[in-house]
């Protein structure tokens, strides 16, 4: 899927993403984006180990034959990218010093609920109003200042 970030003519995309110490990586729609922000989040290898196995009446016993080989992988897989929900994020945090990167999942707060203001006091009245907006609230037994 070709989006308006990865056609940018202009090469600032790398050096954006390239030169943040900190990356909040969000919910991506498609597999392209997800596994650009992978990309960028990096990769290690690890060994994969693989053991033969024989079936028998014991239940199954290792052969002694094993081979292995170095796989690739995501420290943050495309498919967790494309599953996050509402409110989750992966935070990459660029490794400073000799500080390691690192790299989290987290859950975003809701805001807080607004806070209810009283209900109106039926003797006071709006000074001003414009457009909706009520400015300066008097009482209905005082007069405003000339």
């Amino acid at each position: 899927m070709s989006t308006p970030w990865n056609d940018d003519p202009s090469g600032y995309q790398p050096q954006i993403v390239q030169n943040v110490a900190v990356r909040v990586m969000l919910r991506q729609g498609s597999h392209e984006d997800a596994r650009a922000w992978a990309q960028h989040a990096g990769e290690y290898e690890r060994e994969d180990v693989s053991r033969r196995l024989e079936n028998g009446w014991g239940g199954d016993k290792d052969t002694g034959q094993a081979s292995t080989h170095w796989k690739r992988e995501f420290y943050v897989s495309p498919d967790e990218l494309r599953v996050l929900g509402t409110g989750d994020a992966v935070v990459w945090v660029a490794p400073l010093g000799r500080q390691k990167r690192r790299i989290e999942r987290v859950r975003v707060a809701p805001p807080p609920a607004p806070l209810a203001l009283p209900a109106p006091d039926p003797a006071c009245r709006p000074l001003l109003s414009v457009a909706g907006f009520k400015l300066g609230i008097v009482r209905r037994d005082e007069r405003p200042a000339a």
